[in-house]
């Protein structure tokens, strides 16, 4: 099913880490790389957790203690390079844009929707 997505014309995807979609960075025209800091990562996943708790998003595990847990482990991975995307990023700088923040995030939206 993601060979035929990756396949395709025009096509989005979102990695959160999985070593499977080497194969989506190689063939994507463009990497975007979001890097919000620190304290933005946790207080979106402090809100998220808080709305999935209470029924106000859906998500397709249980909002439970131990995921939150766990998505607190998984930043903490993504900040000691743990997950390996810098090393995975690395093979693609010359198509990979970072954007850390919602200026950065603006400016490319307006230069490419010039």
């Amino acid at each position: 099913m993601f060979s035929q997505l990756i396949n395709k014309q025009q096509w989005i995807i979102e990695d959160a880490g999985r070593k499977s979609f080497r194969e989506g960075m190689e063939k994507a025209e463009v990497i975007i790389n979001l890097q919000p800091s620190i304290l933005i990562r946790k207080k979106r996943i402090i809100t998220r957790y808080i709305k999935q708790k209470i029924g106000l998003e859906d998500c397709l595990y249980r909002p439970s203690l131990r995921m939150l847990k766990f998505m607190f482990r998984a930043l903490y991975d993504y900040e000691t390079g743990r997950n390996d995307l810098d090393l995975r990023l690395n093979q693609y700088r010359d198509k990979t844009i970072t954007l850390r923040n919602s200026r950065d995030t603006e400016e490319y939206i307006l230069n490419v929707t010039k």
